[in-house]
């Protein structure tokens, strides 16, 4: 019975942020305003959704892109050295909180990457590539795992004991000029930067004097307004960009928050997979995707008693993982198979996919608590209800189970003897009094919800990943993350063998004359199979 209102709650949902828009800044409300990317991301996947028209799906990429685009622009986006602040506290992003945390990185950088897929302007891939240049330069660790944040605010002065709210970030007039010379009144007119400083709402005196850089006219407007070429300004602002970063690594740091936790970094794999797919293997993302999951394998993972933990710091790791732990490790895993068709990612999700419904699964009313039953420090066992900063536990997990089960078949039966299926069933009916009511609270869980009212495609491609024919045909098949279908490697090899024990009709596809093969199978079967990219792409159309 919950089927009917579940295939309503996506239009619902997109009713409120239409709403809600901001059409002068971009987002949902007013001050503060916060990225709050799984709204973008869920606007994304509504737009290749078939519950909504033509006209709104175009809509709804025009609000997510619109406001990626003005949040670049704005001083939410640190423009010399990359990445996004935490929040702004005005409605324009314009004024922010200056920290800046990992999994705002993760997220925003899936964001502007699907932008980028949706609308096809490079801006937005320059952007995403400018968030995890930043996160691996000032926030990954040697090891190969991400730190946690920095802190908003750092020290005036070195030597000095005053303490400022952006003192690493904003600039005086006097110190670009000192910097930029002949360059300053370009680089002024296009950020916005004034002598007397920028901020005019500054109660608590922190920004008298000071600039906080954003975006004020477009490259053409100040292309022409110095009499220059688009290209030609814009080298100009990139290479004072350049020399701003180098003379603000000579100031005191922003402290780093070296904590290392599980659920952040596999919102990390998550984005490096999605760079992958977007921006091409060669730009080696893939790379950094596998390194960061083999850290969290190797630091945070005891393989002997099937723990995971949450924290690692100085070499150490503790707390037991909580379900949101998991359930982004989980997608991550499941992301990186379906990036590189490495079979260990997926026998590890298996794994772990198994020890959250032990451990955090309930049997009475259905979805995952937050902590484990023996946690001693918990009263009282809760479960998120909301997808704010981060998505919950559950959200995450009803987008799993039916990737799970499109890839491995019902699985093994957990507590109570419920398949991927069924417990991907119970857990959208136990959350029913939350996309019902006020669906725009859980997009994450509505993207999952989807999988459940409409059935995923599989697409099987035979033959060697490490091929190009292989992966021009995975390229096709990943052309729209926001479309429901899952893909698997078929690679003659022990992950075949591994996946046809669960999935035993994968034992007989084979690639075609030597060929990279392409099959697409849905319940009734699979359709006949294709070695032509565009022969793919028209099947998946169909």
């Amino acid at each position: 019975p919950w089927r009917a209102a579940a295939a309503a709650a996506p239009g619902r949902a997109w009713e409120h942020y239409h709403e809600a828009f901001d059409a002068a800044h971009g987002g949902f409300g007013g001050a503060p305003k916060f990225p709050r990317p799984c709204a973008l991301n869920f606007l994304f996947r509504a737009s290749v959704a078939p519950g909504l028209a033509p006209a709104e799906q175009a809509e709804a990429v025009r609000l997510a892109a619109f406001t990626l685009q003005k949040m670049a622009e704005g001083g939410i986006h640190d423009h010399v050295g990359g990445g996004f602040h935490r929040y702004s506290v005005d409605e324009e992003w314009f004024v922010p909180h200056f920290e800046k945390m990992l999994y705002d990185q993760a997220q925003l950088a899936v964001a502007y990457l699907e932008a980028r897929r949706a609308t096809g302007r490079e801006v937005f891939a320059w952007i995403a590539r400018d968030i995890l240049q930043y996160a691996g330069r000032e926030l990954g660790d040697p090891a190969g795992g991400y730190y946690s944040a920095e802190d908003a605010d750092s020290m005036i002065r070195f030597g000095g004991h005053e303490h400022a709210e952006g003192a690493f970030y904003v600039w005086t007039q006097e110190q670009l000029e000192t910097e930029l010379g002949k360059d300053t009144d370009l680089f002024s007119a296009h950020f916005g930067v004034k002598l007397g400083g920028n901020v005019a709402s500054d109660p608590s005196g922190e920004f008298r004097g000071k600039n906080i850089l954003r975006q004020r006219q477009t490259l053409h407007t100040t292309a022409k307004q110095f009499r220059l070429e688009p290209a030609e300004a814009n080298e100009k602002l990139l290479e004072c960009l350049g020399r701003l970063q180098h003379a603000r690594v000579k100031r005191p740091t922003p402290h780093r928050d070296e904590k290392i936790l599980t659920a952040w970094n596999a919102l990390m794999v998550t984005a490096l997979t999605r760079a992958h797919q977007v921006l091409g293997p060669a730009e080696g993302h893939l790379a950094g995707a596998v390194r960061t999951a083999e850290f969290l394998q190797r630091e945070l993972w005891d393989g002997s008693t099937g723990t995971l933990y949450r924290t690692w710091s100085e070499g150490k790791r503790s707390i037991p993982a909580f379900a949101e732990d998991h359930a982004a490790l989980i997608q991550a895993l499941l992301d990186l198979y379906e990036a590189g068709f490495d079979i260990r990612w997926l026998q590890w999700a298996e794994q772990l996919q198994e020890q959250m419904d032990r451990l955090f699964w309930d049997g009475e009313g259905g979805g995952y608590f937050n902590s484990r039953a023996d946690d001693p420090a918990i009263i009282v066992r809760l479960k998120d209800d909301h997808d704010g900063a981060e998505p919950a536990a559950n959200s995450l997990a009803l987008c799993n189970l039916p990737r799970l089960e499109g890839m491995l078949g019902g699985g093994a039966a957990g507590p109570g003897g419920l398949s991927y299926g069924d417990r991907a069933a119970q857990l959208a009916a136990a959350t029913r009094p939350l996309w019902e009511r006020a669906p725009q609270g859980v997009p994450t869980l509505l993207i999952g919800l989807e999988g459940m009212v409409r059935t995923p495609a599989t697409v099987v491609l035979a033959g060697d990943p490490a091929t190009a024919e292989f992966q021009a045909l995975a390229a096709v098949a990943q052309a729209r993350s926001g479309t429901l279908r899952t893909v698997l490697a078929a690679d003659g090899g022990a992950g075949q063998h591994w996946l046809a024990v669960r999935r035993p009709y994968l034992a007989d596809l084979r690639p075609l004359d030597g060929q990279a093969t392409a099959y697409v199978c849905r319940e009734s079967g699979c359709l006949p199979p294709v070695t032509a990219p565009a022969g793919l792409a028209e099947l998946l159309r169909s």
